[in-house]
């Protein structure tokens, strides 16, 4: 039988139980992106990207090839077979290395790349197609017919926290929202904070951190949705992980079961 001080000490307890199993589950609101969209409505209008087109910096990796009627022209210049089509995966991550590292033209400190033939040229700051032009500018006083192809060499990016796969990646792809990037990851994790998702970007006149809520549909049409080149995606966990409780029922369930069982225990062995 339990006795007086059991007796007092038991609603504490099932008090305690209550809490941690109603207070501890993580509810859809907190994990379902693009919120507030009606399922049963045909959005028909267009939502518009708030983005301007990117301009180059320092550490960004290029792929430019050449292209002219002269092949042995062309030739000199080491066209990249990655830029030719060649066959490599669509995403590398994980540590498995940087092709693109090896064979494109990285944009030094200087904001300055080593080219054949024209030397240094200061090309951070530019547009991709304004690089393009101004390269195929020069090379036509050597090859009338040159012209220049250039391509960002993958999109690099660096994801943090509590992501299912955190780590290093580039994408072979022009653009990458942070849909696509939360993907890579291999989605967030149940305990993850999606409202408040830190965006670490590279800037001309240094670095700046930007808060996203992924949860709210309005982020397609935020200047963060697109993602830029060696951007860095950090996601903290809810603060539930820190009070160490489950995430869901069953979790829950057996942390409270766990301290019932002990608060049981330690009750028993005062009251001999």
């Amino acid at each position: 039988m339990i006795n007086s001080r059991s007796s007092k000490i038991l609603p504490f307890v099932i008090l305690l139980f209550s809490c941690l199993f109603f207070g501890s589950c993580i509810t859809n609101k907190r994990i379902q992106y693009l919120q507030e969209l009606d399922s049963k409505t045909n959005y028909t209008d267009t939502i518009k990207y708030n983005r301007s087109e990117y301009k180059l910096q320092v550490n960004d990796i290029i792929n430019i090839e050449i292209k002219t009627r002269n092949t042995e022209f062309a030739a000199l210049f080491g066209n990249s077979s990655l830029a030719a089509g060649g066959n490599l995966g669509n995403v590398a991550g994980g540590g498995g290395g940087d092709l693109f590292y090896t064979v494109g033209y990285t944009i030094s400190d200087s904001g300055f790349i080593n080219f054949p033939f024209l030397g240094k040229i200061e090309i951070a700051g530019l547009t991709i197609q304004e690089v393009s032009d101004k390269i195929g500018k020069e090379l036509q006083v050597f090859q009338v017919d040159a012209m220049a192809i250039v391509r960002l060499g993958g999109m690099r990016f660096t994801l943090l926290g509590e992501f299912n796969r955190a780590g290093k990646y580039v994408v072979l792809q022009n653009q990458v929202t942070i849909f696509e990037a939360i993907a890579t990851g291999g989605d967030l994790r149940e305990i993850a904070r999606r409202d408040r998702v830190t965006l670490v970007r590279q800037y001309t006149d240094g670095v700046r951190i930007h808060y996203i809520n992924v949860l709210d549909k309005n982020i397609i049409n935020s200047p963060y949705y697109f993602l830029q080149p060696n951007d860095l995606l950090y996601v903290e966990p809810l603060k539930r992980r820190a009070y160490g409780v489950g995430v869901n029922g069953l979790q829950t369930l057996t942390t409270a079961l766990s301290v019932i069982s002990t608060a049981l225990l330690l009750i028993n062995y005062f009251n001999r």
